[in-house]
């Protein structure tokens, strides 16, 4: 969208010497209010995408994760660890320039018939990404050491 929106802008800086003398104010004042509202616009987006990311929390306790995300409306994700299956770090090339990594959490399903829905799989997008390997770490700790306790019946310290 914005390299179509400076396409045009610059369409229109070059097609300004054929704009007749008359109405070469009002060419460059609707060129300027073009600038402005794209400028104004990526601000506007970028400040709205900043609040989302600071209201995205993590919370590792010792029974379950939970995810607490939202701008206005808030949503609160409770995983408890024994459903947990594995702890991936995906990045791109653009996350790796950045420094920056995807968490993504596989969740074991309910029934094994049952086929895989999107919430198996939850995604924590652009942590840093020592702070993504710390996270998949404790994760993958605290699941393990949960289904051990299930799985021998005793409560391990």
């Amino acid at each position: 969208m914005a390299f179509i929106f400076l396409l045009l802008v610059l369409c229109g800086l070059i097609v300004l010497d054929y704009v007749p003398a008359d109405f070469i104010d009002i060419a460059i004042n609707v060129i300027f209010l073009c600038i402005s509202l794209f400028l104004l616009t990526s601000l506007a987006t970028l400040f709205i995408s900043w609040l989302e990311y600071i209201r995205y929390w993590i919370f590792i306790d010792e029974k379950d994760l939970k995810i607490k995300k939202g701008l206005i409306s808030t949503e609160e994700i409770g995983i408890p660890y024994r459903r947990i299956r594995d702890v991936k770090i995906k990045r791109s090339l653009l996350d790796q320039i950045l420094g920056m990594s995807n968490v993504v959490i596989v969740l074991s399903d309910y029934g094994d018939n049952e086929p895989s829905t999107d919430e198996s799989v939850i995604s924590l997008p652009s942590l840093d990404s020592f702070i993504a390997r710390e996270i998949q770490g404790n994760i993958l700790k605290r699941s393990q050491v949960e289904q051990i306790t299930i799985l021998n019946g005793q409560k391990l310290v």
